[in-house]
């Protein structure tokens, strides 16, 4: 009797042990996802690509860009805008910034770059957008396939979300004509501050990212004052003006340009206030 006694309470020792595995891998696998939610006041989400082909060949780079934003009748509610997007990989891992909606706007984006892919690239990024109540969020995921014959192991997707079909494929070019996938704004300043112009650009070659003033490049490299700084990992510019004078009022653009050819933002105006 004491030995079948001893026999149950093992068992229940072994079973318990094997949830615990079996949970702690779980969570281990989907993280933070495991919280999302089908809640209806949550965001609505739009995935592009840039390229908008999302068959592309080894080596490439592409730009996938998260959009988020409350439903109509929850605008009006500012805990059920986006507070946060977040990437996640084809293996379910998050990945690039957590993009933070500090003062819950109406919209909020979150820009995601791949370069120079592997094979191990390809598969499901999946996008997740919550609002200002834990685990009142949605997943979108997009699918990036190599092309030509090149061959990789499916990845499951872990999320459950809404998925995109993969697109007709064209033949893959050598060149990637530059393209802006952020633009510069328009800012206002009072005399003696600063100001940051960003832009961001893709292509292949990876593209150069040059600024100018009502058209004139010069009109930026001849200023003292202003100065441009490169990130190059995520092909991302900045032009910052330093104790800016009425005179630096104007149109500004970025320019990004590689052996494909050459792209201008749009314009972003900077307005001088005097005190």
């Amino acid at each position: 009797m004491m030995v079948n006694t001893f026999w149950r309470g093992d068992t229940t020792k072994v079973i318990l042990l094997q949830f615990l595995v079996a949970n702690s891998l779980l969570q281990s696998v989907t993280g933070d996802a495991a919280a999302c939610n089908t809640k209806s006041a949550i965001p609505e989400v739009k995935i592009f690509s840039s390229p908008p082909d999302r068959t592309q060949p080894i080596g490439a780079a592409i730009n996938l860009t998260c959009e988020a934003l409350p439903r109509d009748k929850d605008v009006l509610f500012p805990r059920r805008r986006v507070k946060y997007i977040q990437w996640y990989d084809p293996h379910g891992r998050p990945v690039g910034v957590k993009c933070q909606n500090s003062r819950l706007a109406k919209k909020l984006k979150c820009l995601l770059i791949l370069k120079n892919l592997i094979v191990e690239n390809f598969g499901n990024y999946t996008c997740e957008a919550e609002n200002d109540y834990p685990g009142y969020c949605r997943r979108k995921s997009i699918e990036i396939l190599p092309k030509g014959k090149t061959q990789i192991i499916p990845n499951t997707n872990k999320f459950g979300q809404e998925n995109l079909s993969p697109p007709e494929t064209t033949k893959a070019p050598h060149l990637l004509f530059p393209e802006v996938v952020e633009n510069p704004k328009n800012q206002s300043a009072l005399i003696g501050s600063n100001v940051t112009f960003n832009c961001t650009a893709m292509g292949l070659p990876t593209p150069a990212i040059s600024w100018m003033k009502n058209n004139n490049s010069y009109a930026v490299t001849s200023n003292m004052r202003a100065r441009v700084v490169s990130d190059n990992k995520n092909n991302h510019s900045q032009l910052i003006i330093t104790e800016v004078k009425i005179e630096d009022g104007g149109k500004y653009q970025c320019v990004a340009s590689n052996s494909a050819g050459e792209r201008t933002s749009s314009a972003a105006f900077l307005y001088i206030k005097e005190l």
